[in-house]
């Protein structure tokens, strides 16, 4: 079951097959942020040219799941999915998944109290 499913609207075809495939793997996927506008990424102080405003981006949680359990499993399939970058949150339990250039190498970042960490 997927919580917040309306907030897939505007997303590209992509992160949507992402969220049903974690959802496939471990159900109870939570989204918590999907499509912005730029106002809204505006206002709540995203990146001036976040994926989000493309509809390239996800943020998301797997209720009962830990974070690292289902980004282990992006990481064995993210070319497969042509995800590109994933940004684990381990303080707040979420995963940020973007699609927005398809690199040789996919990247990986952690996010930590809103700064990410080289």
């Amino acid at each position: 079951m997927i919580e917040n499913e309306h907030k897939l609207e505007g997303c590209v075809h992509d992160i949507q097959t992402l969220v049903r495939a974690i959802d496939n793997k471990f159900g109870n996927v939570n989204i918590h942020s999907g499509y912005r506008t730029p106002d809204y990424n505006k206002k709540i102080g995203g990146a001036e040219n976040s994926q989000h405003i493309y509809g390239k981006a996800i943020d998301i949680s797997v209720n009962n799941v830990h974070i690292i359990k289902v980004a282990s499993w992006l990481l064995y399939n993210i070319l497969k999915y042509k995800w590109t970058r994933c940004a684990i949150n381990l303080r707040e339990n979420w995963l940020h998944v973007d699609c927005k250039d398809v690199p040789e190498i996919p990247i990986v970042r952690f996010y930590q109290n809103r700064k990410w960490v080289q």
